[in-house]
């Protein structure tokens, strides 16, 4: 028996106003997905990438996602990602962050990433008290016992 083997696309949904919309589930994410894949490619690149397709994380905060789908057809659906432009009425673009073999390394590269951009965060901080903000987060996720950078 052989296994089927998946890729994971970490994806960041970047609204064009900067701000998060908390009713986009992750059943709409795929849902627009499968559209995307469907207007692209058409049925037959849809019927190869929906052997697979999942969405194995979303959060709503960070616009943050992960995807899983066959290996030998993730192109199809990372092409047909570049091209979604609206989600529920809103202007919208995608960011592919990564591209992994398994959701561990996924977990990985998000820890690194969230890492950085809490730093980011820290150096464009206006005020002390942002500051300390900040920097009581990243303390919060150095006391988990995390990857350090």
């Amino acid at each position: 028996m052989v296994r089927f083997k998946n890729r994971y696309l970490v994806l960041e949904l970047q609204y064009e106003d900067n701000k998060t919309d908390p009713s986009v589930s992750s059943r709409d994410l795929q849902s627009q997905l499968k559209d995307a894949v469907r207007t692209i490619h058409g049925d037959f690149g849809l019927a190869c990438v929906m052997r697979s397709l999942a969405v194995k994380y979303w959060n709503v905060q960070t616009g943050i996602a992960v995807v899983r789908c066959n290996r030998s057809h993730y192109q199809t659906l990372w092409s047909s990602v570049t091209f979604i432009k609206a989600m529920k009425h809103r202007s919208c673009a995608f960011k592919t962050l990564k591209v992994a073999g398994t959701i561990r390394t996924c977990q990985k590269f998000l820890i690194k990433y969230n890492r950085e951009v809490l730093h980011t965060m820290l150096r464009e901080c206006k005020t002390p008290a942002e500051q300390r903000q900040v920097q009581e987060i990243i303390d919060r996720t150095r006391s988990l016992g995390l990857p350090t950078r």
